[in-house]
């Protein structure tokens, strides 16, 4: 009989330190921490994806990983080192992409001089440094729905709109989507990067979509990721969570809160970046 198979949970301290040859690492889903000088000193690596389930990333993890000039911190990061920090001394990194609110510790003594920390705005806890560098909006190609802020607030379902742009945002409903028909509900210019859309007839409607959308077709070519419109190095995905559907980049981590799931691929929507969120009345 074969052992049952596990999926890692925790990358150990000092796991892969050293380990010079090591060029692009994937952490995957389901790990939640990494632990102390977990990678430091791997002086050949050159990609980091980090799950979008790791909650703590661990003194010195990253240390001295000099050839790595990029990386995204996941929403979901909350507790870092705050003695050792965990990019230390990696030299030639100019650009760290932060999904959530801004870090309660030190990510990056020694780091390129030049490094800019991005973030989304309507995300919290930002200055205008970070750690010792710079920081700046992240700009993205299309606008998107912050997923910290969805949910029923005074009786409206709602969420709040992150875009580093002065442009207008439309939000539209539908509420078939296998044969969607789009309804323009509000069309928003953005004040400072965001603005709160609320619904006040969603509890009408027994399954609603709402997707986000540039007024005016926008092309933007320069500021974005190597590789990536959204800077994760991962094409967007769909999940299931709290009732509505999701096609965004920076999935919820919350538990579910009981509201009946539905899981859907659009393929359409992914291919075009359009953000959408269903709902459905809570169970009575």
């Amino acid at each position: 009989m074969q052992p049952p198979t596990r999926s890692p949970t925790y990358i150990g301290s000092f796991a892969f330190n050293f380990c010079t040859g090591l060029t692009d690492i994937t952490i995957p889903d389901g790990v939640t921490s990494i632990g102390n000088w977990a990678f430091s000193f791997c002086t050949g690596l050159t990609n980091v994806t980090i799950g979008s389930s790791v909650a703590s990333i661990g003194g010195g993890a990253f240390r001295d990983c000099t050839s790595l000039t990029n990386v995204t911190i996941p929403r979901s990061v909350t507790r870092l080192d705050s003695d050792f920090p965990s990019f230390q001394g990696c030299s030639n990194l100019a650009r760290v992409y932060f999904q959530g609110n801004a870090p309660n510790a030190s990510l990056f003594y020694g780091v390129n001089t030049r490094a800019t920390a991005y973030y989304l705005p309507g995300t919290t806890g930002w200055d205008s440094t970070s750690g010792g560098i710079p920081t700046a909006f992240w700009t993205l190609p299309y606008p998107l729905i912050l997923n910290d802020s969805v949910g029923v607030r005074s009786n409206q379902f709602g969420f709040t709109v992150s875009w580093a742009t002065n442009l207008s945002v439309v939000v539209e409903a539908a509420t078939d989507l296998g044969n969607p028909v789009w309804t323009r509900l509000a069309t928003n210019a953005l004040s400072g990067g965001t603005f709160h859309f609320t619904d006040p007839q969603w509890t009408k409607y027994p399954t609603r979509i709402y997707r986000v959308r540039s007024q005016k077709k926008v092309n933007f070519q320069a500021g974005l990721a190597s590789g990536s419109v959204h800077g994760t190095g991962r094409p967007v995905r769909s999940e299931s969570c709290h009732g509505r559907l999701l096609f965004h980049p920076l999935l919820c981590q919350q538990p579910s809160c009981g509201w009946p799931a539905q899981k859907e691929m659009n393929g359409q929507a992914q291919k075009s970046g359009v953000h959408q969120y269903q709902t459905a009345r809570p169970r009575q």
